[in-house]
């Protein structure tokens, strides 16, 4: 039988893996977003090519500020008072 405040396996708090929450696998999401459209964009006006720059830049728009908008509703969004 495991002593008391330890494990399953005899390992305390300390020793265990930090398991991510949904709420920091969400705002990963949001900067993958907006470094997805950055690179798109930058990619796009370092190929220099006239055909290429103006598509480039509208289609990184598109995560890029999807990802503003997610930051910007984390951010400015209500929040429920968590102490009990």
């Amino acid at each position: 039988m495991p002593e008391r405040g330890r494990g399953a396996y005899g390992l305390s708090a300390i020793d265990e893996p930090a398991r991510p929450t949904a709420a920091s696998s969400r705002r990963a999401s949001e900067g993958n977003s907006i470094a997805l459209g950055v690179a798109i964009a930058s990619f796009g006006w370092l190929l220099g090519e006239s055909d290429a720059v103006r598509p480039l830049l509208a289609i990184g728009n598109i995560p890029f500020l999807v990802g503003l908008a997610l930051v910007r509703l984390w951010k400015f969004a209500p929040r429920e008072d968590r102490r009990t």
